[in-house]
């Protein structure tokens, strides 16, 4: 076992230094990880309101996690958190225009990322790769809330 936790330690450090170098072709840089993954959410849901509190809920985030990160997108422009007129404590996060005109390199970008990973990989494999990797994080899950 301890091989296999070797590789996938080597397999996430690889991912990272080939998703930031990738980053930096498609000029989204800061949008390789946890930023781009809010982006990409924002985006999709453009026509809904979209407050702090349903971004802590969907990528399953505490509150000053998700503060940090929203006062780092906020400060590289990719985003707008606008107070509710009515209860001050609800803070709408918006795209910013700036951000609008990311979306399509952070689409290639993805694509590509995702194609070069996938190449040569059949869709049973992907679909195996996939339980396996869900199953290791609900073990791990299962062990912290034992410890509890």
């Amino acid at each position: 076992m301890e091989n296999n936790l070797s590789n996938i330690k080597k397999l996430l450090n690889d991912l990272e230094k080939y998703c930031t170098k990738k980053a930096k072709l498609y000029d989204v840089e800061n949008l390789a990880g946890p930023q781009g993954k809010v982006l990409y959410y924002l985006y999709k849901n453009k026509d809904k309101k979209i407050f702090v509190k349903d971004i802590e809920k969907k990528f399953d985030m505490t509150k000053s996690v998700t503060s940090n990160l929203l006062k780092r997108m906020e400060k590289n422009n990719f985003i707008e958190i606008i107070p509710s007129k009515k209860d001050k404590r609800y803070k709408q996060v918006v795209l910013t225009s700036y951000a609008e005109n990311k979306i399509p390199n952070l689409l290639l970008f993805t694509a590509d990322v995702h194609s070069v990973l996938g190449k040569d990989i059949s869709k049973d494999d992907w679909l195996i790769t996939k339980k396996v990797l869900k199953q290791l994080a609900e073990n791990i899950l299962k062990e912290e809330n034992s410890d509890v």
